[in-house]
């Protein structure tokens, strides 16, 4: 769309920031559990990503305390979640990242060196079946492009009760971090599924930590939650991800309990979009209080350019609070965080600037 001269030589020099943009996120903004841990100990580092626990059915009854899944080509194994395209929407992928950790990272240099994956059109559980086919991808090119630290040190629950085998102190040893990998898949209106394989230079993992909680006590787990892993030889999936530690007073080991509602596995799809809506346009018009003012009208002009000026300075958090950082291809870019900050503003600039 045509845009007045004014504005684009004020966010002309933005553009190429935006040339990307994220099209999914499934959870990253959900892994960080704060500064203290639930034993009352204060990360030195940045921010801990705590699994969860239910305290609902007695002292030692922890769930949540799944850390991570093995997804290391090592091994074998193969993770998978799925995600939609919405109707009337093609999307042009260019970096896909996953959340994974391995054990005894405390560092902020990465220990990641391969990643490769599939988007599959059905549910991986049906290949190597005629129900599903591989859309992108294959089991076996590395698509590596980089790794980012998110500042989150992953660590099993903290604050059970004092014996429990499911209650550890908080550790430094399990950096989390965005494993990048560049690649240029198309996908139109549809659910696919993305699977993948991590590679690293330590000994254990990769790994891949599990998106948000349990609404605790109520058997309810995240939302459409439904990530699988596989085995790489057979590709046999329909091994459905739990996040749950049972009872551990008898003096058992913590394991998983596939009682337990289904979890996620964090990724982030980025790239640019055609068809459907388009992310800057705000308004029809500038003028408050007239016909179409916040309606989102097809074009894109100067008057979506200072609504959304308007609706930052009057600090409206469903209009303006755009992204968690400004800074294109890193963790958080384009996810609402609750905050409006100059990050907020610099990212509107980027997208206005980069057009529909």
């Amino acid at each position: 769309m045509m845009k007045t001269g004014l504005m684009i030589a004020v966010c002309g020099c933005l553009a190429s920031a935006a040339s990307a943009q994220v099209l999914f996120d499934n959870g990253s903004a959900e892994l960080g559990t704060g500064t203290i841990s639930s034993s009352g100990v204060a990360n030195p580092l940045g921010e801990w990503s705590e699994c969860d626990y239910d305290m609902s059915t007695g002292p030692d009854f922890l769930n949540d305390d799944v850390a991570g899944y093995a997804a290391a080509v090592s091994l074998g194994f193969r993770l998978a979640d799925d995600f939609t395209v919405p109707s009337g929407e093609t999307w042009n992928i260019t970096q896909i990242g996953v959340y994974s950790y391995q054990t005894g990272n405390n560092s902020v240099t990465g220990t990641y060196n391969e990643i490769n994956l599939r988007i599959l059109n059905a549910d991986p559980s049906l290949l190597p079946g005629q129900a599903g086919t591989v859309v992108h991808g294959d089991t076996t090119t590395n698509l590596f492009s980089g790794q980012q630290y998110t500042g989150l040190q992953r660590v099993f629950f903290t604050g059970g009760a004092t014996g429990s085998n499911c209650s550890v102190g908080p550790g430094l040893t399990r950096n989390v971090w965005e494993v990048q990998a560049a690649v240029n898949w198309t996908v139109s209106a549809g659910t696919y599924w993305l699977d993948w394989q991590l590679g690293g230079t330590l000994g254990s993992g990769p790994w891949c930590p599990l998106a948000g909680a349990d609404v605790h006590g109520s058997g309810i787990g995240r939302a459409g939650a439904n990530a699988q892993g596989g085995d790489q030889a057979t590709l046999t999936y329909g091994i459905t991800v739990h996040d749950t530690v049972v009872n551990d007073t008898i003096g058992i080991a913590c394991f998983d309990d596939f009682t337990d509602p289904a979890n996620d596995f964090v990724f982030v799809l980025y790239g640019t979009m055609s068809g459907g809506g388009c992310e800057p346009d705000l308004t029809t018009g500038a003028i408050a209080g007239q016909p179409g003012y916040g309606v989102p009208n097809g074009v894109l002009n100067n008057d979506d350019f200072f609504y959304y000026l308007a609706q930052f300075a009057a600090g409206n958090l469903a209009v303006a609070d755009l992204t968690t950082g400004a800074i294109a291809g890193q963790p958080g870019y384009g996810v609402p965080n609750g905050v409006l900050n100059n990050d907020d503003f610099f990212y509107y600039l980027a997208i206005f600037a980069a057009g529909c």
